[in-house]
């Protein structure tokens, strides 16, 4: 489906003055209520502008009411607002921990375990590549170097499910490092991407300390390394926080659609770091 950049700017423009049904969008823009209400998915999964909500469900009275994201105060409460500072201040992994997070969901939508994972296995018990297939519209990735591009799960590469997703229409939205020190992940990812029947990856540079993904607006799993002292530290062995809260899977999507806004295109960083001279994809 081609959602034309002039409808998508008018429909834009038209809820962000006020939340509006789905038939009021279709009279807008001119189109059917099925039509309308494509383009109000397309535009929800890919841009994040907008939200959708459906009061009295499963009723004939049904109402789909399609509202704008104010990415700039969606915190409902200082917990939230101080997160986001740190987060929106952080660059590496340490600068964070995710149990401030996991702490305030709800004790019955959350749950943490702890296991061993390195950038290209992840421990038998632990089933990602399950949690990933789940998806029905789309997955949100805050990646550090983009090292899911060599992740396996008994002898079963990661990129075989992105494609398995890819090509079901699936959307998967990454942010990551984009640099020299990434390159060999990013330009493997790139290769990938163009060998896709369909092509619905998207990845953005940018240098934050979450290590997590979104699975559409059901769960998201955070990750950090256990911290242990250096001298007695044998291997890594990571937390695994996932939440089913919706306040908080809600407020982490819109972390992620305020991050992905303001970050570079990788296709962009990319093609400039091909510019440098002699440089090693190391």
């Amino acid at each position: 489906m081609v959602l034309e950049r002039n409808t998508r700017k008018d429909i834009r423009d038209f809820i962000k003055q006020k939340p509006r049904t789905v038939q009021e969008v279709a009279q807008k823009v001119g189109r059917s209520w099925r039509t309308a209400d494509r383009y109000l998915e397309k535009m929800e999964n890919e841009e994040g502008y907008i939200s959708r909500r459906t009061f009295r469900k499963g009723t004939r009275g049904a109402l789909k009411i399609a509202y704008w994201n104010n990415l700039n105060s969606f915190s409902t409460s200082k917990v939230q607002e101080q997160l986001l500072k740190k987060i929106e201040t952080g660059r590496k992994k340490e600068d964070f921990s995710p149990f401030d997070i996991y702490q305030s969901a709800d004790e019955d939508k959350r749950k943490a375990f702890m296991e061993k994972q390195t950038k290209e296995y992840v421990e038998a018990k632990h089933d990602i590549f399950t949690l990933l297939r789940q998806a029905q519209e789309r997955i949100m990735f805050f990646s550090g170097d983009l090292s899911w591009v060599n992740l396996t799960y008994k002898d079963e590469k990661c990129l075989k499910v992105f494609r398995e997703l890819s090509n079901d229409g699936i959307k998967l939205f990454f942010i990551g490092r984009v640099d020299t020190g990434s390159m060999k992940n990013a330009e493997k990812f790139f290769d990938f991407k163009k060998s896709l029947k369909k092509d619905n990856i998207n990845i953005r540079h940018n240098e934050h300390p979450l290590r997590a993904f979104i699975v559409d607006d059901k769960f998201v799993q955070l990750k950090e390394m256990r911290k242990t002292d250096e001298k007695s530290r044998k291997e890594d062995k990571y937390l695994f926080y996932e939440i089913k809260d919706d306040k908080w899977v809600e407020w982490l999507t819109k972390v992620f659609w305020k991050i992905y806004r303001g970050s570079m295109p990788g296709e962009k960083r990319i093609k400039d770091l091909r510019t440098i001279k002699n440089l090693e994809r190391v």
